[in-house]
């Protein structure tokens, strides 16, 4: 005999079946808004870039209104947080936006990725217990073989940040 789901158990799986319901449609949406909205921001710049570099060509010296010039400044106008004023806008019909890049170089700390330095074999401890001579020699003179190394790596690395 099969049991009948209770109020709570009932209005759960109402609930879901919403939810699922819902989800499945408001998503899709959502991300059709989203990628719609960024689609005309993008569109709207170009358009913005496009007014700029007409108005940043000196206008024709015909002494008559230049409708693309017009169009331009709407355009800018348009997708402007700050609108244009009369008097700008007079002046920009006129006269071409005047557009400067100024290139200003900035140190940049060099922050070379080096390992750490090597286990030297020649330790005062290690030297203090080999057995004899010959063996104090060998350890110092692999110390000194591995640091000349190092002292290649560092020197490339110092070059390296020099430029």
């Amino acid at each position: 005999m099969t049991e009948t789901p209770s109020g709570s158990e009932n209005f759960r799986n109402v609930a879901l079946g919403i939810a699922a319901v819902a989800s499945s449609i408001l998503i899709p949406a959502a991300g059709l808004w989203l990628a719609d909205h960024q689609q005309r921001d993008e569109i709207n710049k170009e358009f913005v870039k496009l007014g700029i570099d007409i108005l940043s060509k000196p206008p024709a010296a015909t002494g008559k209104p230049d409708p693309v010039r017009e169009w331009a400044l709407q355009v800018v106008d348009r997708y402007s947080e700050v609108k244009l004023s009369p008097a700008a806008q007079q002046m920009l019909s006129v006269q071409p936006i005047v557009i400067r890049t100024v290139s200003i170089p900035v140190p940049v700390p060099c922050r070379p990725k080096i390992g750490p330095p090597p286990d030297y074999p020649d330790t005062d401890a290690k030297i203090e217990a080999a057995p004899d001579l010959f063996e104090k020699t060998k350890l110092i003179v692999a110390g000194r073989l591995i640091r000349v190394a190092r002292e290649a790596e560092l020197e490339a690395v110092l070059k390296a940040c020099a430029g």
